[in-house]
């Protein structure tokens, strides 16, 4: 496995499923810097995403389904939660559960 590829995992299992763990226990209650936080981290993953995708699209005519489903769903999703303060049902739940499978499916790909 590749040294960058465990950086990713290591990323997900450290910081992306923690945090996503953090918004769906605390849900309303989550502390306001976080709430930026979550924008900010929306908005670097739209950008970096947006743009590997670009690259490989470029280079040889593949679109990776990982990098529009991170632009596509989990990037308006951090953005939304951060964004609106009384977010609509089912967000804290999906953000629990993103956190809990990125989090144990990240540690299974790093121990593979």
């Amino acid at each position: 496995m590749s040294y960058n590829r465990n950086l990713i995992l290591m990323f997900h299992i450290l910081f992306v499923g923690p945090l996503f763990l953090y918004i769906g226990l605390m849900k309303n209650n989550t502390h306001h810097i976080v709430k930026k936080l979550l924008i900010g981290l929306g908005i670097i993953v739209i950008l970096y995403h947006a743009y590997s995708t670009y690259t490989h699209y470029s280079k040889s005519k593949y679109i990776s389904y990982l990098n529009l489903t991170h632009v596509l769903v989990f990037a308006p999703l951090l953005i939304y939660t951060g964004i609106v303060e009384n977010a609509i049902y089912p967000t804290y739940d999906i953000m629990f559960v993103l956190g809990s499978g990125i989090t144990l499916l990240s540690i299974y790909k790093l121990i593979k």
